[in-house]
């Protein structure tokens, strides 16, 4: 029995060992075209490409946004919004190592953790077109520290402070860091 136990068991793993890849979850094209033409519109009536930002956006909803572009192309394996990575001020800043993230996020921690979300999925977008993503996973990596660092015991049973002025802390801030 043990043999038979033992066989079955190197059998599921070779088997595992050669499984192919878990293909990607067919899209509904439908939806995917109606979204690649909400996004154009988005982009072409709010996005101001020379200032690298969304007009009367802000550093969160900006983050939002580029991240959902980035959804987008992944669902439809296009590139189209790829450009937004390096003309938003908001991303801008992970191109050079120098950054000083502190002075881009003002102390606002949701804001802050937001942006981290944007910096793993350009990096899951780039990986996923056999780029380097190093640059967006460090400066993710960093800004999380950032707020990190605010973690604080002495009020409402833990937890990070909405911003570094350390004036309340909320759900949203807290869903977000953990």
């Amino acid at each position: 029995m043990r043999l038979f136990i033992a066989f079955t068991a190197a059998l599921s793993l070779l088997h595992l060992s050669t499984a192919s890849p878990i293909e990607r979850r067919a899209q509904c094209a439908s939806q995917l075209t109606l979204a690649a033409s909400i996004a154009s519109r988005l982009i072409s009536n709010y996005y101001n490409s020379l200032l690298g930002y969304f007009i009367d956006g802000s550093l969160w909803t900006d983050a939002n946004t580029i991240e959902d572009m980035h959804n987008l192309m992944l669902a439809a394996g296009t590139d189209t919004y790829a450009l937004l990575d390096s003309s938003n001020t908001a991303i801008e800043g992970q191109l050079a190592s120098t950054t000083v993230w502190e002075l881009q996020v003002d102390g606002s921690n949701d804001d802050t953790l937001w942006l981290v979300l944007t910096m793993w999925k350009i990096a899951d977008y780039l990986q996923a077109r056999g780029k380097d993503a190093s640059a967006y996973l460090t400066s993710a990596s960093e800004l999380y520290n950032l707020v990190a660092a605010q973690w604080d015991t002495t009020n409402c049973g833990g937890g990070v402070w909405w911003s570094t002025a350390k004036t309340y802390k909320n759900s949203i801030t807290n869903e977000l860091f953990l």
